[in-house]
């Protein structure tokens, strides 16, 4: 008993002297309110209830850049932190028609940061509507050093599906400078059609519909109509905003007569001019209001400079539609297909948008969210900012948390084609046995991978486990929260004299034997102890040059008392 006091005396020590948590008052953000009625099944979902007794010291600064924050002056000090910063930007937003879409994104994160109370952070609202605001909003959280930006946009030009193009140089620029950009995938995953230009005699693109078409219906509806957005553009974007391109298509919307009911037929141009009718962009836009039925879009070349690599797209947009001839796997835009960001998906949601090449989104989360009213809304909007408002917490709690860490702890995967693989050993007898890192609230130090090491010292009651190294797959590794002892199946199933409560809770080993406890505090071990946990889902030990002990068959890099 008395070792039991001293030891505890000494974790609260130690606990302090590192953290200087028990001498400094308690932070706590304040009790907001929330238009949501289910943000706390969502809070809960994501794991954010885990955090209610987690008191980092570090302050995230998060930037919301958004097409608008229509009244949000009013929810500063209600359902948005009384510190709440709001950003215009250079070129008015008309109050008429600004959207609030970039107002329930805060909702969302503030209110699910309700649920880790002690989780200091700055909320900054930056306006980004258009090319010149979005620029600025860059700059500013560039130069303020900011840690997170959530931009829950994509755009329908300014890139050309493969990371490049002037909206993704200008992300870049941030990313460069070590913010964590987490970006909406977009909610064109069912209304995109993607294809190589290829001409036919006349200079019509070869499209898969009637008339080298790409069908569209509005279905039947109660008003009797869709209003139907139409973008086509081409891979000819520059990394420069003020380069444009001679390459020339136009856009047909017709009927299924071939009646045209609009068109958009720009002239592109490489450099800037201010005559009505010129583009520097290659991109046209065709919007109108069509009748229940079939409609077919249709894509006229009007130059000549096409080559095979070059390709188009076609995004739709409006209530009722429906894109027949659809494209599947290769529907992200700009930024949401930049590698250097941390894009997220809607796992409710078929709209929500995806790329096979770029293996993106690395992240999903769910999206429907219920206002208080009763109306509903979903999409990958609301799942980036869950995503965002997570990524606070890890934030908080490893401030040199970058991208790739971020989207482990997270418990996401980081397999776009260009990202560095982890090199070593895959762990764990079958796949997807442990739990993910962001459940276990901890990561590796190694590039992609756990770093073995040695124990400092060897409690007795680890020994029998040492010797049985073998069968227990044992493996002593270093991490983000201290040293861990894996091992490849539950050690709660061969340590008797405990019970497992919740599924996230630790084993601790020490010179008083074993002992389980609640994984609180970012999963903290008490000084003198060491967790045994089963191997984290999908995991890598880094690649040793050690040889095997002839004993077990596995190196155990235990040091001797």
């Amino acid at each position: 008993m008395i070792l039991r006091i001293l030891k505890l005396a000494l974790t609260l020590t130690i606990f302090s002297a590192i953290f200087g948590l028990l001498a400094q008052e308690a932070f706590a953000t304040e009790k907001l309110e929330t238009p949501f009625k289910n943000i706390g099944t969502i809070a809960k979902s994501a794991g954010f209830d885990k955090w209610k007794n987690t008191k980092p010291d570090y302050t995230v600064k998060v930037a919301i850049l958004d097409n608008g924050f229509k009244d949000h002056a009013d929810q500063i000090g209600k359902s948005l932190p009384e510190s709440t910063v709001y950003h215009a930007g250079p070129v008015a937003v008309d109050p008429a028609t600004e959207e609030s879409h970039g107002l329930f994104m805060a909702q969302i994160v503030s209110g699910l940061l309700n649920y880790a109370p002690h989780v200091k952070y700055e909320l900054h609202l930056f306006s980004a509507y258009g090319y010149s605001n979005l620029e600025a909003a860059v700059n500013q959280v560039i130069a303020d050093k900011f840690d997170i930006v959530l931009y829950a946009q994509v755009w329908e030009y300014g890139g050309n599906g493969d990371g490049r193009g002037f909206i993704n140089t200008l992300v870049n620029k941030a990313t460069d400078a070590g913010i964590l950009w987490v970006n909406a995938a977009g909610n064109f995953g069912n209304s995109t059609y993607r294809t190589g230009i290829r001409l036919n005699d006349d200079s019509w693109a070869t499209l898969p519909g009637p008339n080298d078409s790409v069908r569209v219906r509005c279905k039947k509806n109660d008003k009797k109509k869709c209003n139907l957005r139409v973008v086509l553009s081409w891979s000819d974007f520059s990394d420069d905003v003020n380069e444009g391109t001679d390459k020339d298509l136009d856009l047909i919307v017709a009927d299924d007569t071939l009646k045209i009911i609009t068109s958009s037929a720009l002239t592109q141009v490489k450099e800037k001019a201010e005559q009505p009718g010129l583009s520097l962009y290659p991109r046209e836009i065709a919007t109108t209001e069509v009748k229940p039925g079939l409609y077919l879009l249709r894509v006229k070349a009007r130059s000549k400079n096409f080559v095979k690599k070059d390709d188009l797209r076609l995004t739709v947009s409006g209530d009722h539609l429906e894109l027949l001839d659809k494209t599947e796997g290769e529907t992200l835009l700009a930024p949401a297909d930049n590698e250097s960001v941390i894009t997220i998906g809607a796992n409710d949601s078929e709209k929500s948008a995806d790329s096979e090449e770029f293996k993106k989104p690395e992240l999903t989360y769910p999206s429907l969210m219920t206002l208080k009213n009763g109306e509903q809304y979903k999409g990958s909007s609301n799942s980036s900012a869950v995503a965002a408002a997570a990524l606070i917490l890890v934030k908080a709690a490893w401030p040199e948390t970058s991208r790739e860490g971020a989207i482990e702890l997270l418990g996401g995967s980081n397999g776009n084609k260009k990202a560095k693989k982890p090199v070593g050993t895959k762990m764990g007898g079958a796949p997807g046995l442990g739990l993910p890192l962001h459940a276990l609230q901890f990561g590796p130090t190694g590039e992609g991978c756990f770093e073995r090491v040695q124990l400092p010292y060897t409690p007795p009651a680890l020994q029998p486990l040492i010797n049985d190294a073998k069968q227990l797959g044992l493996t002593v590794v270093r991490s983000t929260s201290g040293i861990k002892i894996f091992v490849e199946r539950d050690p709660y199933s061969f340590i008797g004299g405990t019970a497992r409560v919740s599924p996230d809770d630790m084993l601790l080993v020490s010179q008083l034997g074993f002992e389980g406890l609640p994984r609180s505090n970012q999963g903290f071990v008490p000084f003198g102890s060491y967790e045994i946990v089963q191997v984290p889902h999908g995991q890598f030990v880094c690649a040793s040059e050690e040889k095997p002990s002839k004993k077990s068959g596995l190196k155990v890099p235990v040091a001797d008392d």
